[in-house]
């Protein structure tokens, strides 16, 4: 008896890479790696190179057949397949051993910043070389959030945690000038988000509310700054509250210029307008949210939560539908879109382990074990390269390699 077959139909985007554009009849028990040799075949590649191929907006994880038959597709009809070059695993290229829990990790223009567990916060260049160090409180705290910018040729780095102010720093010739401290909130300051140009900062706290601050509206300077000469550290006390949350607010983030967003313990995640803080929209994913990322790539919301998944939602539907993405055997601590890509992010978890994902394939792309509990993610601009931090203190890059 002959085994069954399915015609298929194959297109890519590659330049260089396009078999001929004919149906071919294939067995419906191939997968993706008979596929991608029936590629390199019809190619007449002399170096072997690994496709990866999508069904219906999917990436093929199973045998064809199975693919088809999950989504009710027909196997008599000819099925339009797309291949492209499948990701390579990535390569560490360096870390750093930094002896204290890393709770936060972003970057921008070159430069890491990351906070950890007593209070420090350090910058490290992107090649792997730690260049300075300040302490954000004089006591050991968690800083909680880090959120960096780099609007009119201006870094800037805001920085929260066990405390109910918010200190921003300039990171000028690779030297932290405390710049303002922010004051308003009666509880610990979760998380904190430049908006996009970096004239507004926003936060949320334990007492529930997410404030928006004018970070060019300040009062006379207090005190004289030990960390920047002939300046002063300035207070600002002027912000914009916004109430909605019932409990304490969890993550903040301020993604486009009209709207941000936030997550609180009450179990819901909001969207807000920017410009006058009322509520847009509001929904519940069922669980305590942990991390946020939005992506104007495609204008998809990621959420990490305690119950191991991340979400994938669009917040500009009325009735929000969830993709759920379940890998993670812990809490997932953050989450962060590829910077081009609109089908790219990667997660850190407290499995001791982050993944990159595709949000074609609910099986993530690659899965890096580390030495202690995942806390943070995050991509260089070009999206080659993305940094790793986990509760051992460790820090360090993983670079993508393509033939």
């Amino acid at each position: 008896m002959s085994e069954p077959t399915t015609i298929v139909r194959f297109s890519t985007k590659l330049n260089g890479y396009q078999v001929p554009t004919s149906n071919y009849d294939v067995p419906l028990s191939l997968t993706r790696l008979g596929l991608s040799k029936l590629i390199n075949t019809l190619l007449q590649l002399e170096t072997h190179i690994p496709f990866d191929f999508i069904v219906n907006g999917d990436f093929l994880r199973k045998t064809l057949g199975e693919h088809l038959t999950e989504r009710d597709m027909s196997k008599e009809a000819v099925t339009e397949i797309e291949y492209t070059v499948a990701l390579p695993a990535p390569e560490e290229t360096w870390e750093n051993d930094e002896k204290n829990w890393i709770t936060c990790l972003r970057g921008v223009n070159g430069y890491l910043f990351s906070g950890n567990n007593i209070s420090q916060i350090t910058a490290t260049q992107v090649s792997g070389k730690e260049i300075g160090q300040i302490n954000w409180m004089t006591s050991p705290k968690f800083v909680k959030s880090i959120s960096v910018s780099h609007a009119n040729s201006h870094v800037g780095i805001a920085a929260c945690g066990k405390s109910n102010t918010i200190t921003i720093y300039a990171f000028e010739n690779e030297t932290f000038h405390e710049e303002s401290i922010l004051k308003g909130h009666t509880g610990s300051v979760e998380s904190v988000c430049y908006s996009p140009d970096g004239q507004h900062l926003v936060s949320g706290s334990w007492d529930s509310t997410v404030n928006i601050w004018d970070l060019q509206n300040y009062n006379t300077p207090v005190q004289t700054s030990p960390l920047r000469t002939k300046s002063a550290t300035k207070t600002v006390t002027a912000y914009m509250p916004i109430t909605g949350h019932s409990q304490a607010v969890t993550k903040v983030l301020w993604p486009v210029e009209a709207q941000l967003f936030s997550s609180s313990l009450d179990g819901s995640i909001a969207l807000w307008d920017a410009s006058n803080g009322s509520m847009i929209s509001a929904y519940k994913p069922g669980k305590t949210t942990l991390c946020l990322d939005y992506s104007t790539n495609n204008n998809l919301l990621l959420s990490g939560h305690n119950d191991c998944i991340i979400r994938i939602s669009d917040p500009r539907q009325k009735n929000v539908a969830m993709k759920l993405m379940k890998s993670h055997v812990a809490m997932v601590q953050d989450v962060q879109w590829h910077p081009l890509s609109p089908y790219l992010f990667a997660s850190a978890a407290f499995d001791y382990s982050i993944k990159v994902w595709d949000i074609r394939s609910v099986t993530p792309l690659c899965t890096i074990p580390l030495k202690g509990k995942g806390t943070a993610v995050c991509w260089n601009e070009k999206g080659d390269e993305f940094y790793s931090a986990s509760s051992y203190g460790r820090l360090a890059a993983h670079r993508f390699t393509h033939n």
